[in-house]
C-alpha cells in the first residue's frame, strides 16, 4: 500500500502537473479559434529562425514571406532525402544542418527490414510534446476526477542509447523517464531497472508482479493499449507464480534477469501474505475477461495510450476487464517527427489538431499524386487525408505516411482519428486494401465462425496462382466442429465487402481464393519479445499487420499451428516480390 509519505508527494505532482496541463489547454483553446493565423505564424518563424541553416540557404527561407511560397520552393521529402545531413548531426555532431534548433535527441524508429532511422527531435520540439503529449491526459483525467493519490502502474519500457555527438537515441518517452527518474519511482511503479531495462529480462513478468503488488493503482500509462491486454492476460495464465513470488517476497528464479538486478529489486521487496492470499481468492473466482480489473485494483481509474485504428481490436476487449467506471483516454496522433494533435475528453477517440506544433498540409486520400495539397482550413469532415508536416527538428514537407480522418471541430479546427499508414496499403492488383479493412475482415471472420481472436496478420502472397491473401490469426481457442471451408467462404465474403475492389476480383477470379491458417499460442508475444531483444522500444513496437519483408514472413509462417488440418499444403515461399514500408 502506499505510504503517507508517497501519498504526499503524488499529491503535490499532481498538483504541478494540472496547473501546467491547464496553461496547455488555455493556450489550445485560444488558438484554436483562429488556427491558420497560428499556422502561418508558426511556419513563418521556422522559416526566419532556420534560414542560414545548409538547408534554410539552399531553399531561401530568408526570403520566403507566405505559406503559398514555401510551398511553391520547397520540395516534398521522405526520410532519404535526410539521412546524410542527420549522420553528420547524430554522428559528427554538426550543427546548423537542417535547423538551428538545439538537438539532444534523436528518436528510433524502425525503417525497412528493420534498419533503424534517426529521427532529430529538438529542444524546442520536446517543449511542445510534454506541453500536449502529458498535459492532454492530466486536463481531461483532472477534468473528470480522476487522478487519484496513489501509483500508476508504468507500461512505456524504454532503451537509450548515446550516440558520439553526444546526444541520446531512442524513444522520447525513455529521455522523460531518465531524466525524472527519482520522481517516477515515487509516484508510478515498477522501479526505473524494470522500466529502462539495460540487460534482457523478462519485463513482462515482473510489470506483472509489480502491478499486483501494489494494490492501490490508480492508473495505467502504456504505449499501446496492447500491452496493458498483454499483462492482464499474463496475469490470468500466471497468477499462482506471481501469487508466491509476492507472499515470499521474492522473484521466481524461472524468471530471466541479470543476478545484479535481481539482488537489486529484490532487497527493495517485503513479504507480503495478505496480498498474496487477495490474488489467490480473487483469481480462483475470476472466469476468461470478466471484470477482472476493479476487483484485483479497486481505486484504478483509467488507462492512456493509443487505443484507435490497427489498436482498436485491444480497446474493446479491455472493456471486458474494466467495467463501466473504468475510463479510457486516448491519445492522439503522435509520432517520432512530433506531436500532431491531443485529446480533448476521456472516452473519445477523436482528437483536435495542433496549430502550434507542426505546421500541417494534406493529400486528399482519393488523389493520386501530390500536386494539389490542402491546408487545414480546406479539409472535410468525413474524409480521409495523408499527413504531411514541417516540425521544429529539421524536417520540411515531409511525407508522413500517416493517413488521418476529419470527424469534427474543436473551436474552428479539425478533429481526427488516425486511420492506417499508407505505405501499408496492399496493392497486389489494384485493389488497395487498408489496413481498417483487414482489421474489420478478422474481426468478423471470428465472430461469425465462433472464435476468440487474440491477433492477427496478413501476407498478400504474389507467388501465388493467382495472387491471393493469406490471413494467418491467432485465436485464443477454436470450437469443436469447426468447419475450414465455411471460415475461408466467410473470410472472402467479409473481404469482399471490405473492399468491393477485392471483391470484384474475387469474383472474376482475377485473385485466388484467400487462405486461412492458424497461428501457434503466443506468437505475436514471441514476435515482440524479439524485436525488444534486437533494440526496438516497445514504446514504438506496433503490431504486425501486413507481412512487407522475408524475416516477418520467416517467423510467422514457422509458428503456424501444425495441429490444426490445412486444407491445402503450405507452400514454400520463393519471393520474387515484398512490399516495401
Amino acid at each position: 500500500m502506499t505510504n503517507i509519505f508517497q501519498k504526499s508527494i503524488i499529491k503535490l505532482s499532481n498538483y504541478k502537473l494540472v496547473s501546467d496541463a491547464k496553461k496547455a489547454h488555455k493556450r489550445l483553446d485560444r488558438i484554436t479559434f483562429t488556427p491558420m493565423e497560428t499556422q502561418e505564424q508558426f511556419l513563418l518563424q521556422i522559416l526566419r529562425d532556420n534560414k542560414d541553416t545548409e538547408y534554410g540557404r539552399k531553399y531561401g527561407f530568408a526570403d520566403i514571406t507566405s505559406i503559398e511560397e514555401f510551398r511553391q520552393r520547397v520540395p516534398l521529402t521522405t526520410y532519404d532525402d535526410y539521412a546524410e545531413a542527420i549522420e553528420r548531426m547524430s554522428i559528427k555532431g554538426e550543427k546548423n544542418v537542417l535547423t538551428v534548433y538545439d538537438i539532444k535527441h534523436y528518436s528510433k524508429s524502425s525503417g525497412t527490414m528493420g534498419n533503424p532511422k534517426h529521427i532529430p527531435f529538438s529542444e524546442k520540439a520536446a517543449r511542445i510534446s510534454d506541453d500536449y503529449m502529458r498535459g492532454g491526459f492530466i486536463y481531461a483525467a483532472s477534468k473528470h476526477g480522476l487522478l487519484g493519490n496513489t501509483p500508476a502502474i508504468n507500461l512505456i519500457e524504454s532503451h537509450l542509447e548515446i550516440l558520439p555527438s553526444g546526444a541520446t537515441y531512442g524513444a522520447y518517452t525513455a529521455r522523460v523517464i531518465k531524466d525524472n527518474k527519482t520522481v517516477i519511482e515515487l509516484i508510478q511503479r515498477p522501479p526505473i531497472e524494470v522500466m529502462m531495462p539495460q540487460q534482457t529480462m523478462n519485463t513482462r513478468y515482473l510489470l506483472a508482479l509489480y502491478a499486483l503488488r501494489q494494490p492501490d493503482l490508480s492508473y495505467c500509462l502504456c504505449a499501446f493499449y496492447s500491452y496493458f491486454l498483454e499483462i492482464l492476460r499474463f496475469i490470468e495464465k500466471n497468477w499462482e507464480m506471481l501469487a508466491d513470488d509476492i507472499e515470499q517476497g521474492t522473484i521466481n528464479k524461472s524468471v530471466d534477469m541479470p543476478d545484479d538486478v535481481r539482488q537489486k529489486l529484490t532487497a527493495k521487496m517485503t513479504k507480503e501474505p495478505q496480498r498474496a492470499e487477495e490474488i489467490r481468492r480473487i483469481m480462483q473466482n475470476h472466469q476468461n475477461e470478466t471484470v477482472l480489473v476493479p476487483l484485483l485494483w479497486p481505486l484504478f481509474r483509467f488507462v492512456e495510450g493509443i487505443g484507435t485504428a490497427g489498436f482498436s481490436t485491444y480497446t474493446e476487449k479491455l472493456r471486458l476487464y474494466f467495467g463501466p467506471d473504468i475510463h479510457f483516454l486516448f491519445a492522439g496522433v503522435i509520432a517520432s517527427e512530433g506531436v500532431f494533435s491531443t485529446m480533448i475528453d476521456a472516452d473519445t477517440t477523436q482528437s483536435v489538431l495542433l496549430p502550434d506544433s507542426v505546421f500541417y498540409e494534406f493529400k486528399p486520400e482519393e488523389q493520386e499524386g501530390y500536386d494539389h495539397l490542402l491546408t487545414m482550413d480546406q479539409l472535410e469532415e468525413g474524409k480521409n487525408y495523408e499527413l504531411i508536416v514541417t516540425n521544429l527538428s529539421g524536417f520540411y514537407r515531409y511525407k508522413m505516411k500517416d493517413v488521418v480522418r476529419v470527424v469534427g471541430k474543436y473551436h474552428n479546427t479539425p478533429t481526427i482519428e488516425f486511420m492506417y499508414r499508407a505505405n501499408q496499403t496492399v496493392n497486389l492488383m489494384g485493389e488497395k486494401t487498408t489496413e481498417v479493412a483487414l482489421r474489420e475482415v478478422a474481426k468478423q471472420v471470428s465472430e461469425k465462425c465462433g472464435f476468440r481472436m487474440v491477433d492477427y496478420c496478413m501476407y498478400p502472397n504474389p507467388d501465388a496462382i493467382p495472387v491471393r491473401y493469406e490471413f494467418l490469426i491467432e485465436p485464443d481457442s477454436l470450437p469443436d466442429d469447426f468447419d475450414w471451408q465455411h471460415a475461408r467462404d466467410v473470410l472472402d465474403e467479409c473481404l469482399s465487402v471490405a473492399n468491393p475492389s477485392m471483391g470484384d476480383k474475387l469474383a472474376k477470379g482475377i485473385a485466388g481464393k484467400s487462405k486461412l491458417y492458424f497461428l501457434q499460442e503466443e506468437t505475436t508475444l514471441l514476435y515482440r519479445d524479439m524485436m525488444i531483444f534486437k533494440g526496438i522500444s516497445s514504446a514504438q513496437l506496433k503490431p504486425v499487420r501486413i507481412i512487407d519483408n522475408v524475416v516477418k514472413h520467416n517467423f510467422f509462417y514457422t509458428l503456424i499451428d501444425s495441429r490444426f488440418d490445412m486444407p491445402t499444403e503450405k507452400e514454400e515461399f520463393v519471393p520474387r516480390h515484398i512490399i516495401s514500408e
